[in-house]
């Protein structure tokens, strides 16, 4: 339940003013000026009994706020009880009309509809009954039409003001809307681009790791070949400085706030990403040929196909190394084809709440223990360009797991 609103300075000002004004306006005899319907006629004790009836009128007016109709039912007594006794004055006449335009302002949209109704009903019957008590109707007009003015003018007048502050509410309200909208955009495009972040720095980062990782392990476990365990040092500087370059090309897109090479994927680069594993000793069939029949490819799913590629090769090399994968790549009219397919990556152990269970395959002891987030990309990435991406086993028993991705070829760039 909203607090009723309180007495302000200005309400108290007002009621002040209006007794003031009442009283000189009595002072200087401009009271009993519709004397003819007075039942008391004005003599020297006038000017005390119109300020009698001021009084409690404007002492009223403190309560406007909190009870219009009520300020409004209270005033319009006291100014005809004034009128038809003492002939009405100024001061009483202007303390009408303020509760008549409190209550036509701060009323509720029903109330101030009844008050309309009141008003044009109450001059009507105004109108007959003069016509009736004088038979001129030009009297009655001209008396009505007096009426109306002092009736109509500040109901009308409230009546524009409030819809002024109606339509200056829903203005706020409808800013206020764009505002909450704006930031909840600016919160989503945030959190996408976290995302896009997040997938670049593993598609472009993990894979070295996974590497370095894979290859300290077998340098580690060759004492008696010095020169295996060389080559594998070799492959781990190679491995730390690609993936140092692309660290520092991601540290220039975040500091720049521009393109940088390390979102630039295609999938004409399968051929390097291929020969990448087959340097830490995967075993790789792929026919290069495929990809001189495929056609045009829109620049996101060219991109999202050439992510897709990489971490499941990535993840080939961390949990089935001492496996065979096949990949194969093909598309028909509308959608490409892309499928990685490893065999022997033996069964898996035990997963963690929320993890694909190919993230904690392997077999050999180069299987390394993942975390799900590179099934979470490249999901993510097929996503983005309106595909589809399986993981699975296809054949527990020989230990066969495939990634199989269909993209459209023509993805909104």
């Amino acid at each position: 339940m909203e607090p009723k609103p309180k007495v302000v300075a200005t309400d108290r000002w007002t009621a002040v003013s209006l007794l003031a004004l009442g009283i000189a306006a009595g002072v200087l005899g401009l009271n009993g000026l519709w004397s003819s319907f007075s039942s008391i006629a004005p003599d020297e004790t006038a000017l005390l009994w119109h300020t009698g009836v001021l009084l409690p009128a404007c002492a009223l007016l403190l309560a406007k706020r909190r009870y219009p109709l009520v300020v409004l039912v209270g005033s319009t007594t006291l100014f005809l009880l004034d009128l038809l006794l003492l002939g009405g004055s100024i001061g009483m006449l202007l303390v009408f009309i303020e509760a008549l335009y409190s209550a036509a302002l701060l009323s509720t949209a029903r109330a101030n509809r009844v008050l309309l109704r009141l008003i044009v009903g109450g001059t009507a019957v105004a109108l007959a009954a003069i016509w009736i008590g004088t038979t001129s109707l030009s009297l009655a007009v001209f008396v009505v039409l007096q009426l109306f003015a002092v009736i109509g003018t500040p109901y009308w007048a409230a009546t524009a003001v409030r819809h002024k502050s109606e339509l200056a509410d829903l203005a706020e309200q409808r800013t206020a809307d764009v505002l909450r909208f704006a930031a909840l955009r600016e919160a989503q495009l945030v959190r996408e681009e976290r995302g896009r972040m997040a997938r670049d720095l593993h598609d472009v980062i993990a894979g070295d790791l996974s590497a370095i990782a894979i290859h300290a392990e077998a340098a580690l476990s060759r004492d008696d070949d010095p020169a295996r365990s060389r080559d594998a040092l070799a492959q781990i500087r190679v491995a730390s400085m690609r993936g140092l370059e692309e660290m520092r090309s991601m540290i220039v897109l975040l500091r720049s706030g521009q393109e940088s090479p390390v979102t630039v994927g295609s999938l004409g680069r399968a051929a390097d990403l291929v020969a990448n594993v087959r340097k830490v000793g995967l075993d790789v069939r792929f026919d290069e040929a495929a990809l001189d029949i495929l056609p045009a490819l829109s620049p996101l799913t060219d991109l999202a196909a050439s992510r897709i590629l990489q971490e499941a090769l990535t993840n080939a090399t961390k949990h089935a190394p001492d496996g065979t994968t096949r990949v194969s790549i093909a598309a028909d009219d509308s959608v490409l084809v892309l499928e990685v397919q490893s065999i022997g990556a033996g069964v898996p152990a035990p997963t963690t709440k929320g993890a694909h269970p190919s993230e904690h395959a392997g077999t050999g002891s180069g299987a390394v223990v993942g975390s799900g987030l590179g099934l979470l990309t490249m999901t993510e990435r097929a996503d983005a360009v309106g595909g589809s991406l399986d993981a699975g086993w296809s054949n527990r028993s020989t230990g066969e797991w495939t990634v199989r991705a269909e993209l459209p070829l023509g993805a909104p760039a």
